[in-house]
């Protein structure tokens, strides 16, 4: 991944964290990502028409069924997300149909960012659901 997307800066270093590999044009850095060369399948949720906003499906098992099946170019079945709703750590409808998903698809992994509609340290909805992987860093 070359991190042109065209500015979406977050999506850009998610993806190259996952999958970057600057071999293909003669680097040799040690900052890879944690599968370099790793193909990624998009989704945008967002975007100027949405003020940068997200509009996310109104059911996510919707969402996820689509990298889970993929297209010509193969499936996914890790899913990263950086986007989430302040919800004080509650349990709401987005964490029981993330849930619902994995349970149905126990070969697929989500992972959410906490702290994205809230202070530092804060868990938002779906990062607070169950069944996933919820991650955040400080500086």
């Amino acid at each position: 991944m070359d991190g042109r997307i065209d500015g979406f800066t977050c999506a850009a270093g998610t993806g190259g964290t996952i999958a970057g590999n600057d071999g293909p044009v003669g680097g040799v850095s040690a900052r890879d990502g944690m599968a370099p060369g790793a193909r990624i399948f998009f989704q945008d949720l967002s975007g100027p028409a949405l003020a940068n906003g997200v509009d996310h499906f109104p059911d996510l098992n919707d969402l996820y069924i689509v990298p889970y099946l993929g297209n010509a170019g193969g499936a996914a079945r890790i899913s990263s997300n950086s986007w989430g709703g302040n919800s004080g750590g509650a349990y709401d409808i987005s964490c029981l149909q993330v849930d619902q998903f994995m349970w149905a698809h126990k070969d697929f992994l989500i992972f959410f960012s906490n702290g994205n509609s809230g202070a530092a340290g804060t868990v938002g909805s779906p990062a607070s659901a169950k069944s996933i992987c919820s991650a955040g860093g400080t500086q």
